[in-house]
């Protein structure tokens, strides 16, 4: 017999299972990400007083590449398609889309040291959602 206003047993533990995926689902959400891969479309800068000398800027959308690359003082590279995998060459950190809430897709950051993205992610992106600690990729331009 069930009593108004009691859940049963089988409604607790399905209420119990939710919970536990909400918990589960957020933990994972705090976790620390390594930093985007895969194909990109990046910029590259010779000096940025962000990234340093040798820093890199990729997304995966050319217009969000473009956009970004324009609002540096010095406007780098044109942007190209590269791949991006873990390795050697670049620190990266990813930063989401609220570093600007009109565009939909995050932007990775790579300096060409840890010490430097370190600070990036510390200092500088603070305030910006950046994703995770900084990670070793690889960055290569794409034929």
């Amino acid at each position: 017999m069930q009593f108004p206003g009691c859940a049963s047993r089988t409604v607790l533990a399905r209420r119990a299972a939710l919970v536990a995926a909400v918990l589960g689902l957020a933990g994972c959400a705090s976790m620390s990400r390594a930093p985007e891969t895969g194909p990109m479309w990046a910029f590259f800068t010779e000096t940025d007083l962000a990234l340093g000398a040798r820093g890199v800027v990729y997304t995966s959308s050319q217009v969000e590449c473009e956009t970004e690359r324009r609002h540096r003082v010095n406007f780098g590279t044109p942007c190209v398609a590269v791949i991006v995998t873990p390795g050697e060459g670049y620190y990266a950190i990813s930063v989401g889309g609220s570093v600007d809430l009109s565009r939909p897709v995050g932007l990775t950051f790579g300096a060409a040291d840890l010490e430097r993205c370190e600070w990036l992610r510390s200092d500088f992106f603070r305030a910006f959602n950046a994703r995770g600690d900084c990670g070793p990729v690889a960055v290569k331009r794409l034929p």
